[in-house]
């Protein structure tokens, strides 16, 4: 480890380190890559929201209905797809 630090240590004083800056300017493709990412996103978005009102409504049907496991999934599915939905919103 000390031998790591010492060449490390060696080539920063060199100034051997090149300044690497990223760019997808030369990456062909690159803008349709994003493009299909965002799309994606949008799709994740939407299908988390359809998820949330599907569980919302397994959950009322079930409570009015005294069907408790379908009022405990409906709950489950309802916490899953809000935690989904935030998670993909964040990203």
């Amino acid at each position: 480890m000390q031998l790591f630090h010492s060449v490390r240590a060696a080539i920063i004083v060199a100034g051997a380190l090149p300044n690497i800056a990223p760019s997808s300017t030369g990456l062909p493709g690159a803008n349709i890559i994003v493009q299909l990412l965002g799309w994606l996103l949008w799709i994740a978005l939407a299908a988390a929201f359809v998820a949330i009102v599907w569980h919302a409504v397994q959950w009322a049907s079930g409570s009015k209905y005294d069907n408790w496991t379908s009022v405990q999934n409906g709950k489950h599915g309802v916490l899953i797809s809000g935690v989904a939905l935030i998670v993909i919103g964040a990203a």
